[in-house]
C-alpha cells in the first residue's frame, strides 16, 4: 500500500504514511467484531486528534444502537497522549481509568491498555 498521510489528522501534511490508525468494534458478550474506520498516518498520531476520531465513532455506534463501554489500545505513546488529554493516569496513590460516556451520560467508558482489558472484561458486560 503506498500513499500519503491521511488528511483529517495531518493537516497540509505531504509525507508518505508508515503506520495505519485502526479502529474496532467488538462485541463484548458476543463473538464479533469489524474494522469501522482506518487512516494512514506518519510516525505519532496527535493524542487530541485521535480522541476526536474516537469520540465521533463513538457517537456513530451510539447513534446505530451500539453502547460502547470500553476503548482498548496498546501502550503506544500516541495512545497514551490521548489517555493524558483525557485525564486517565494509573499512579500508586491514584488511579483513573474511565471517562463519562459523551452521549450516554448513565454510562461510563472504561480507557484501557489491551492486559487491562483481559482482566476487565467480565466486569463490562451486562450481567442478568
Amino acid at each position: 500500500m503506498m500513499g500519503g498521510v491521511s488528511e483529517d489528522i495531518y493537516t497540509g501534511c505531504n509525507v508518505p504514511a508508515s503506520h495505519a490508525l485502526c479502529f474496532m468494534v467488538r462485541g463484548i458478550r458476543t463473538n464479533w467484531k469489524q474494522v469501522v474506520a482506518w487512516y494512514p498516518t506518519a510516525h505519532c498520531t496527535p493524542g487530541l486528534k485521535q480522541w476526536e476520531i474516537a469520540e465521533k465513532l463513538v457517537e456513530l455506534q451510539y447513534d446505530r444502537g451500539i453502547r460502547v463501554r470500553a476503548i482498548v489500545s496498546d501502550m503506544g505513546s500516541n495512545n497514551q497522549s490521548m489517555w493524558k488529554h483525557l485525564g486517565i493516569f494509573s499512579r500508586r496513590d491514584a488511579v483513573v481509568s474511565s471517562i463519562s460516556h459523551p452521549f450516554a451520560g448513565n454510562l461510563n467508558v472504561n480507557i484501557n491498555g489491551y492486559p487491562d482489558c483481559l482482566r476487565d472484561s467480565y466486569h463490562l458486560a451486562p450481567h442478568a
